[in-house]
């Protein structure tokens, strides 16, 4: 039974063996991920698998398909969770730590931290401390700033990183669309051949 937004992908040039999932707005790629059979267990276990992350990101992304049409419509959830941040920036939060002063006694230094993700989601903090330099609020919006940045760049690479993987997956599909396509008429010739 064929899965809604899974394709099988079976190509002996590219040796890719696995499913696609895809989510899309109109032409839009809004969630891919390539399941292999390799590294899940198998084309069964790769499978359940693949069916498993798609239903979670229908719910998550509360993802509805206009009457199965190519024109799908997607609505973003609003998380019913409050922010833990103590600032109301989600991924900015004030804390504090102490310094070792020359005379042996320790200083409280007051930050505010964006935290950040980079590379292969390695999480990340970067601390902009207020007081002397700078206000509390300059440090505020230093870290805001910073933080945005950050997801915008994060945003980008995930771009990329989907293009090129979907580049690599509709070669693969190619490449099995038209193995098949080379066998049909192989078959169709040896019939007509076998006829004559």
């Amino acid at each position: 039974m064929k899965e809604k937004y899974i394709s099988r992908v079976d190509s002996e040039k590219s040796k890719m063996y696995g499913y696609l999932i895809r989510l899309y707005r109109g032409n839009e790629v809004l969630f891919q991920q390539w399941i292999a059979d390799k590294k899940n267990g198998g084309k069964e276990k790769a499978l359940q698998l693949a069916i498993k992350i798609r239903d979670e990101k229908i719910k998550q992304l509360n993802y509805n398909p206009a009457d199965g049409k190519s024109n799908r419509k997607w609505k973003p959830v609003l998380s019913k969770r409050k922010a833990t941040s103590n600032t109301g920036y989600l991924g900015v939060y004030e804390s504090h730590d102490f310094r070792k002063l020359k005379d042996g006694s320790k200083s409280k230094c007051h930050y505010i931290a964006a935290s950040y993700v980079e590379g292969k989601g390695q999480s990340k903090i970067k601390k902009f401390y207020y007081g002397n330099r700078r206000t509390r609020e300059e440090a505020l919006q230093e870290a805001i700033k910073f933080r945005e940045a950050k997801e915008v760049s994060a945003r980008i690479a995930a771009v990329e990183y989907n293009r090129k993987l979907t580049e690599r997956l509709v070669e693969a599909e190619n490449k099995v669309i038209a193995e098949i396509k080379k066998s049909n008429r192989r078959s169709r010739k040896s019939k007509k051949d076998g006829l004559v």
